[in-house]
């Protein structure tokens, strides 16, 4: 981690220090420090503000430059003016009498050097002031001539971008488990990107996941689907005006490579496709073992993706073959992720090390380390920010972000470290990444359906799959059925006892079921294997419903063709679950069973003002 040291407002009192052991692939451990912690990018990025800064102090628009009496005057009275000595500034007014307009036209003529670099720093300068909020960053100097940075000339000339300039972004394309597990893990990564620098670029969802085989466009299209984003599910624009995320297309763009195969074709460039590898199989073990020591490692030749290849989802022999501009006798191979998206490298991060990492391992560290690895592997020219034509001159072009995109990321990785994140920024992320404006609009339909009648609506939520899955090994069905049994029985009792004491009686209310038992136990349509657990689950659904008829009038579970969604066209199952815990947010009352379902609810029901019953 890099640690800044303001030791006074001089030009040189700006200290960057660094502290960690262990190897390139090695575990970090976190330094704690009570100052503020900064990347060398985000160093940079002060350097290049604070500069500017300076210029526009010279300029006369800010600080008529009468005589020198005066701006000494001025130093003596106002000790928060930059450190720049009184004598400096003298001299130099003294020796080059420097015009208004000339200094009027060497800042505009630096601000448009620096045009490409302020669009992207924004971002970050927003996530070091939330991050650092008692850092003044107008306090801060930089001597820029000490910056890494680069910049297209003028005459043409190209340097490569610095790794700490380079706009990094991150992909996931599974994250295994379902609606509020999965925004946990989104969150986690969220988080992580705030220390490590980069952006989470929007995933895709589908059936309430974010999984293999839906995780490009393309993907979807096959299967003559509409794309699905994460904005369907959860609401995102804060997190994108933060920096936090970023939209899928608007990333295909920054990341646009052209390549030649027959004919030319623009592909979405990931420079290294990120494996967590678990020892789920025996060549992972032995993969693991070789590895023991190691955090990450180069992986291209000896990682057999199993889940990517099971699913269809990754063809690692899909390439395309690039040729060096500067050495025909170098080739580089990208493979095809879909038609549109490439990767060139693969990293293989041990798994039961990210699992078991304290909150004393700096996954932010961690992360920047593997990004620099990838950076320092990649053929420089990928990142150029100009291209030579046939003629030997040299065309401008954007330079290209630098993105790694992880196959299988996993919520107890680094989890504890995120959990401190989160505790530092008082979990500001989670409450950005809420239920989306159409997911609550379909929820107020139901609410206000006639099947509810316009009465105030008792929300209950009851989660059985959970249950049936921990069971159905050795459950000949009789557990599983007092078990259900029992819930329900509270659940009612909790649920009408809020209707007599709150509402003026059960005849006055409606009650909303949100189960996964109308799909058989689970909502993904994973069916129990244990035949006698199948036929329990029938009854524990009748059972469900019975026990909230109201005046003869029946609960009411959510019908999708009532509010206007097709299976044909619309995910159906996805969105049914989001219904229903938008139907329970938006609810006079939510009784549930404790578990994530009930809790993300609660939570959503608490910034709102309005209470829950959560049984344990």
């Amino acid at each position: 981690s890099w640690s800044v040291v303001v030791s006074g407002l001089g030009m040189n009192e700006l200290k960057l220090t660094r502290s960690w052991s262990g190897s390139v692939g090695g575990a970090r451990s976190r330094s704690e420090s009570s100052g503020s912690s900064l990347t060398r990018r985000q160093a940079f990025i002060l350097s290049t503000v604070v500069f500017v800064g300076v210029l526009t102090y010279l300029s006369p628009t800010h600080t008529p430059l009468s005589t020198v009496s005066d701006q000494q005057q001025q130093q003596q009275n106002n000790p928060a003016l930059l450190s720049a000595s009184s004598e400096t500034i003298a001299g130099l007014l003294k020796s080059e009498r420097i015009k208004s307009n000339a200094l009027r036209d060497a800042n505009t003529e630096l601000e448009k050097k620096l045009l490409k670099l302020q669009s992207h720093n924004d971002r970050l300068l927003k996530a070091i002031a939330h991050k650092s909020p008692s850092l003044d960053l107008a306090q801060v100097t930089v001597d820029c001539s000490n910056s890494s940075s680069t910049i297209i000339n003028d005459n043409g000339s190209d340097d490569v971008e610095s790794f700490e300039t380079a706009e990094k972004f991150m992909m996931v394309f599974d994250l295994w488990e379902r609606l509020v597990n999965f925004r946990t893990a989104l969150l986690q990564l969220m988080y992580i990107g705030n220390d490590a620098g980069y952006t989470l670029v929007t995933p895709l969802v589908y059936e309430t996941k974010v999984m293999l085989g839906k995780h490009t466009p393309q993907h979807f299209l096959r299967g003559k689907k509409p794309v699905q984003m994460l904005d369907t599910y959860f609401e995102t624009r804060e997190l994108k005006q933060r920096g936090s995320l970023i939209d899928f297309e608007e990333w295909a763009m920054r990341a646009s490579l052209f390549v030649k195969e027959e004919e030319w074709r623009a592909v979405s460039y990931v420079a290294a496709l990120v494996v967590f590898v678990y020892p789920d199989h025996d060549d992972d073990k032995q993969l693991l073992e070789k590895h023991a020591n190691e955090m990450f490692w180069f992986c291209d030749e000896e990682h057999t993706f199993h889940a990517a290849v099971h699913d269809g989802a990754i063809d690692n022999e899909r390439k395309i073959t690039l040729s060096d501009d500067n050495d025909a006798s170098r080739e580089s191979v990208l493979h095809l992720i879909s038609d549109y998206v490439a990767y060139e490298r693969v990293v293989c991060i041990n798994g039961p090390i990210a699992i078991n990492a304290d909150n004393t391992f700096d996954a932010g560290s961690f992360f920047q380390e593997v990004y620099k690895a990838v950076y320092d592997a990649i053929p420089q020219e990928r990142f150029a920010g100009a291209r030579a034509d046939g003629t030997g001159r040299r065309k401008r072009r954007r330079r290209l972000a630098l993105t790694l995109a992880v196959q299988n990321y996993r919520k107890l990785a680094y989890e504890k470290y995120a959990k401190h994140a989160r505790k530092q920024l008082n979990a500001t992320l989670d409450s950005m990444l809420t239920l989306s404006e159409d997911v609550l609009a379909i929820g107020r339909k139901v609410i206000e359906s006639e099947q509810i009648g316009r009465r105030p609506v008792i929300a209950v939520h009851l989660r059985a799959g959970r249950m049936m899955q921990a069971t159905q090994a050795y459950d000949d069905g009789e557990y599983f059925w007092e078990w259900v049994t029992s819930c329900i029985g509270r659940l009612a009792q909790l649920a009408k006892q809020h209707a007599a004491q709150k509402l003026g009686g059960l005849e006055k209310v409606s009650f909303f079921i949100a189960t996964d038992l109308v799909n058989d136990g689970m909502k993904g349509g994973e069916h129990p294997k244990n035949k006698k657990i199948l036929r329990q689950l029938s009854r524990a659904k009748e059972a469900l419903l019975q026990a909230f008829e109201n005046d003869e009038r029946a609960a009411v579970t959510f019908d999708p063709s009532a509010v206007g969604l097709d299976s044909q066209v619309h995910d159906v199952m996805g969105l049914a679950s989001l219904a229903d815990m938008a139907v329970a947010v938006q609810a006079s009352h939510f009784v549930s069973m404790r578990d994530s379902f009930g809790k993300l609810v609660r939570d959503e029901r608490k910034q709102r003002g309005m209470d829950s019953d959560i049984h344990v």
